[in-house]
């Protein structure tokens, strides 16, 4: 069979009711002895007229038709496919009952190699999308519209499972690249396994895909009132765990199908405009079963060098989180006006370099806060009341508690 410069028009009503109707124009088409049960070369190109935007579809490679007694459906292919320029939101009807967007648009072009059929295929080769618009407000809060937007891959299907041992994804200049096992998907519970790592990429940029309508409620309440800036990097991530697990990880131990570890770089921590802000912010967070810890976190709070370890723990979870860390400053003058309650310490002066040890534990209606601080090798003085010069042993040690947003100070001790 030969056709050069062919025209189909043709309604699909069985995908809508009203019908979809496609057109397609420069029909190039051979097949060479197209018998059910024999190996049929095949060659094809065309020009898709979408409501006046065009696209062109071709394929080149060979079929093997099902045999007579059996559906079409079980025909196999090997094939090279170019697609490009397809309009994504045009054939919706097609995949929106398999997605859970809302709205999708963008210029779709595929060029793959497909080796199989329905059920038990292999194929290998890219997926890109320009222009993406992609509403799903559920798990993103603000639209996606990168202007693009690649993956490469290669899948091996079976019946009862999917395998991607390649996933290259690269959102404009931010690049993500893993595996991932879909297994039983026969199944009610299929069970997923993922790993994945990245470039490094600014939160202003990232801000968008993050998944705040899969996270916990109070993950993603903390960062979107406090984190204000930095760059990010997925060092290593996985998943392991059937989609009930992953979609109740507050419950039972669902939160280990999860692990992650993600660099932090000049980050920006916010508590309020009262509050000296948390800036140059640089180590590593860690989502570890049901906590999220902080490793070798360094930064500056207001223009005070820190050092910090700490958790979050049972982030996850429907009870109450815990926050104990450890912390080193290195107080300036503006710092400790603060701590002291001083306002801007016009009037207070403060020489030298010390270090102020601090620790703290329990939830955010219930913590305790405790500080050791050595202040041998500094000057200070407040509006001509005292002076403590140099040199002279001096010594603070503290423990208080906060319930309920009241601070009590449990203990005190000024050695001087």
């Amino acid at each position: 069979i030969i056709v050069h410069h062919g025209a189909v028009t043709f309604t699909d009503q069985h995908i809508i009711p009203p019908g979809l109707t496609i057109n397609l124009e420069d029909i190039d088409l051979r097949i060479n002895n197209p018998v059910r049960g024999q190996v049929t070369d095949l060659k094809i190109s065309a020009t898709v007229d979408q409501q006046g935007k065009k696209g062109t579809l071709s394929m080149t490679g060979n079929i093997e038709l099902s045999d007579g007694d059996k559906s079409l459906l079980n025909s196999s292919i090997d094939a090279r496919i170019h697609a490009a320029g397809l309009s994504i939101e045009r054939y919706r009807p097609y995949y929106e009952q398999y997605l859970p967007f809302r709205q999708t648009t963008g210029v779709l072009n595929i060029d793959t190699h497909l080796k199989g059929n329905a059920s038990r295929f292999i194929s290998e080769g890219s997926v890109a999308v320009k222009n993406l618009d992609l509403r799903y407000p559920e798990v993103f809060h603000t639209a996606l519209t990168p202007k693009d937007v690649s993956l490469g891959y290669k899948i091996q299907r079976t019946p009862s499972e999917i395998i991607m041992d390649k996933l290259n994804l690269k959102v404009d200049d931010f690049k993500i690249s893993g595996r991932c096992a879909i297994k039983d998907i026969d199944k009610n519970d299929p069970l997923i396994t993922a790993e994945a790592f990245s470039s490094p990429i600014s939160l202003e940029k990232f801000g968008p895909f993050i998944p705040y309508g899969i996270i916990s409620e109070r993950v993603a309440d903390f960062i979107k009132t406090r984190i204000k800036g930095g760059i990010y990097q997925l060092k290593e991530g996985s998943i392991n765990g059937r989609i009930s697990q992953i979609a109740h990880m507050d419950e039972n131990e669902n939160y280990n199908v999860l692990h992650a570890k993600v660099g932090v770089d000049e980050g920006m921590l916010s508590y309020g405009k009262k509050v000296p802000i948390f800036s140059g912010i640089k180590g590593e967070l860690e989502l570890r079963g049901k906590d999220l810890l902080l490793h070798n976190m360094s930064g500056k709070f207001g223009e005070s060098p820190i050092a910090l370890e700490g958790r979050i723990t049972d982030y996850c979870l429907a009870t109450p989180a815990s926050y104990p860390f450890a912390a080193t400053i290195i107080p300036g003058q503006k710092e400790i006006a603060w701590f002291l309650g001083i306002g801007g310490g016009g009037n207070f002066a403060f020489t030298g370099k010390t270090f102020l040890q601090m620790t703290g534990s329990g939830t955010t209606n219930n913590y305790a806060l405790s500080g050791r601080w050595d202040l041998t090798d500094v000057s200070y003085s407040y509006n001509d009341v005292f002076t403590k010069p140099q040199s002279q042993s001096n010594r603070v040690v503290f423990e208080s508690n906060i319930k309920n947003g009241k601070v009590q100070v449990e203990a005190f001790s000024y050695q001087l």
